[in-house]
């Protein structure tokens, strides 16, 4: 894997889970006589396809591999996949940038519109063989009164499109719907949207805790309480705090190392740089729970 430099944090974070999730599984066999770095920018770039894919048609890594037909002849299409019961067509067009800079222009838009053009009129032959194995299934949302297709367009940069791309997918929009049928959309996944995609994959489910007491001691003097390892709850409404209060700093505080010490709310804060602050912390403990629990800072 070649890494051009220059690439942002945020870009290099989408490019490695790019790799995590679809090395060996997208189809590259037409990219050999490439350059490294030519290479690895087109599996980045139909990698970002399948990335999406997955997520709007919650597919497997294989079957999101499978979905990307972009190459020779892909007609302006880099991945085609079904959501909703299979009745959603998926056409997606996506653009890498190391620099997290693609844009959408209208010749973008144009490829675009001719794909979906011969996919409406079903000139399935102008396709490559990888669109091949999905012709029955787009042929099934076309014949159906309930099918519906969203233009997807993918890209590693701000995600804003110009008011002349705008203009060509409503012409779009035009020709396929009515006042009372809405057959065509489109969506936008900016950088933004990809790298928070990224982050909440990883991040573990925040929990949610309910208690049930098997081995406790119920004091009734001086006040009516139940002692548990290193807490003293004194009654539902004490109980209830002592949860919030473990919630809230499993979730904001507490650092976990499946997320590189990030928390599953809470990203990882900037590494401290400056000599002289690294030389005197200021590191402020707060407690909860009565010292039960601690949580660490470094004071501004």
């Amino acid at each position: 894997m070649v890494k051009p430099s220059g690439m942002p944090l945020q870009v290099r974070h989408v490019a490695d889970a790019l790799h995590k999730e679809f090395d060996g599984l997208i189809h590259m066999a037409d990219a050999t006589k490439m350059s490294p770095e030519e290479f690895e920018r087109k599996f980045l770039s139909r990698a970002l396809a399948a990335f999406v894919a997955r997520r709007l048609a919650n597919l497997t890594p294989e079957q999101a591999g499978d979905a990307v037909i972009d190459g020779a002849n892909d007609v302006g299409i880099d991945a085609i996949a079904f959501a909703d019961n299979g009745l959603h067509l998926l056409l997606i067009q996506s653009k890498w940038k190391d620099r997290g800079t693609a844009g959408f222009g209208i010749d973008d838009a144009r490829a675009f519109w001719d794909g979906l053009t011969s996919i409406d009129q079903q000139k399935f032959e102008r396709f490559n063989e990888r669109f091949e194995a999905h012709a029955e299934q787009v042929k099934a949302v076309l014949t159906d009164p309930r099918g519906r297709i969203t233009l997807v367009v993918v890209l590693m940069g701000g995600g804003t499109l110009s008011s002349a791309v705008l203009e060509r997918f409503d012409a779009l929009k035009s020709e396929f719907n009515t006042g009372f049928d809405k057959k065509l959309d489109h969506d936008v996944w900016s950088l933004q949207r990809i790298w928070e995609a990224v982050r909440d994959g990883l991040a573990e489910p925040p929990i949610q805790l309910s208690a049930h007491i098997d081995e406790w001691i119920r004091i009734g003097e001086p006040y009516d309480a139940y002692h548990l390892d290193r807490c003293l709850i004194w009654n539902e409404h004490h109980l209830r705090h002592a949860l919030r209060e473990y919630e809230h700093f499993y979730n904001q505080h507490r650092a976990h190392q499946a997320l590189n010490q990030a928390a599953p709310l809470r990203t990882v804060p900037d590494p401290i740089t400056d000599p002289e602050r690294i030389i005197d912390l200021n590191v402020r403990r707060r407690d909860r729970l009565g010292g039960v629990l601690h949580e660490y800072s470094q004071a501004a």
